[in-house]
C-alpha cells in the first residue's frame, strides 16, 4: 500500500511539475505535490527498513526459544537428580551423609558394592602366559576353609609381562549367583587356573621329536611320524599327530634315519613316567641302531 501511494504520489509530483513550468499551478501546489511525495518515499524507506530487520530479528528469537528451551531441560534434569538412583543393584558398604545434610553436585554420598560378581587379579608366572586365556577355567578357595570352592574363569589376561617378576596378569570372574555360598569381596584367596586340555596327546622322549617327526619301529622298519608339539615337561614332550599309544619310539641314530629303513634294537623298553595331564606316554626303546 505504502509502495502504491509513493507511486501515485510520484505521478501528481510530475504532473503538477509540468503545469507549474507551463505557469498553469501555482508554486503553493507544487510545494503540497512534493511533499506529499516526499512523505510517502519516507513511509516505504521505513517499512523497507523494519523488513530488513526481521531476519536478524527472527534469529534473535530462535536462539532465545533454544536458551529458553535447554534451561527448562536443565531444570527438569535438577529435579529428576533431587532423587539419587544406583546405577547398578547392590548393597550399600558405607553412607557418607545423613538425613537433611545439603550436598553439592559430585559429592560422593554412599559406596555401593555389587557382590553378584567378584573379580580376582592374580599373578601368574610367565612361562604358562601361552596356557592361559579369557575362558580358561579357575577354582578358588580359602586356606582356613579347606572345604569351600568357589568356580569362575579368567575373564581377562594382561597383554605384557611384568620384566621385574616375571610374571603377568590374570583377572579371575567368580559369579556368586551359581555358587553354593557367595563370595566375599575383600577375602584373601588362592586361585588355580586350569591350561589347555590335550586328550589325544601322548608323552614321548624329548629327544625323540626331531623336526616335527618321530620314528617308531614297527617289523624291524623305521616309519616316520608327524606329530605337533603342544609343551615340554622336563625332559618329556608332549605331542599330537600321527604317533599312536603304544608305538615303539626309536631314540638314537635319527640323524641317519629314513622313512623305510631295516634297523635292530634293543628290546628293553624304558619305562614311561607319569604325568597328571590326561595323555597316554608312549612306549621309549632304550637302544635303537639302524
Amino acid at each position: 500500500t505504502a509502495e502504491r501511494e509513493l507511486e501515485v504520489a510520484l505521478d501528481e509530483k510530475g504532473r503538477v511539475s509540468k503545469l507549474f513550468e507551463r505557469q498553469l499551478a501555482a508554486r503553493k501546489e507544487y510545494d503540497f505535490a512534493n511533499l506529499a511525495y516526499q512523505q510517502a518515499r519516507r513511509v516505504v524507506q521505513g517499512y523497507q527498513r523494519e523488513a530488513a530487520r526481521i531476519g536478524p530479528r527472527r534469529a534473535r528469537l530462535a536462539a532465545s526459544k533454544r536458551a529458553y528451551e535447554a534451561d527448562a531441560a536443565q531444570a527438569q534434569l535438577n529435579v529428576e537428580r533431587c532423587t539419587i538412583r544406583a546405577p547398578f543393584a547392590g548393597r550399600i558398604e558405607s553412607l557418607l551423609v545423613d538425613v537433611g545434610s545439603h550436598v553439592a553436585p559430585g559429592s560422593i554420598v554412599l559406596s555401593l558394592v555389587d557382590s553378584s560378581r567378584v573379580e580376582i587379579p592374580i599373578q601368574l608366572p610367565s612361562s604358562v602366559y601361552a596356557r592361559v586365556s579369557p575362558g580358561s577355567p579357575c577354582t578358588v578357595s580359602i586356606q582356613s576353609q579347606s572345604g569351600l570352592r568357589w568356580h569362575g574363569e579368567v575373564g581377562r589376561v594382561a597383554p605384557s609381562v611384568d620384566e621385574r617378576t616375571r610374571t603377568f596378569s590374570a583377572y579371575v570372574v567368580v559369579d556368586n549367583n551359581n555358587q553354593p555360598s557367595p563370595l566375599i569381596p575383600g577375602m584373601f584367596v588362592r586361585a588355580r587356573v586350569e591350561g589347555p586340555s590335550h586328550p589325544h596327546a601322548l608323552l614321548v622322549p624329548r629327544r625323540a621329536c626331531r623336526n616335527g617327526r618321530v620314528f617308531v619301529v614297527n617289523d624291524g622298519v623305521a616309519h616316520a611320524r608327524s606329530v605337533v608339539t603342544r609343551r615340554f615337561i622336563d625332559d618329556r614332550a608332549l605331542v599330537e599327530g600321527e604317533l599312536q599309544d603304544g608305538d615303539r619310539v626309536i631314540l638314537s641314530h635319527l640323524d641317519r634315519l629314513t622313512d623305510g629303513m631295516p634297523v635292530r634294537f634293543d628290546a628293553s623298553p624304558v619305562a614311561a613316567s607319569s604325568y597328571e595331564a590326561p595323555v597316554s606316554p608312549a612306549a621309549a626303546l632304550r637302544e635303537t641302531s639302524p
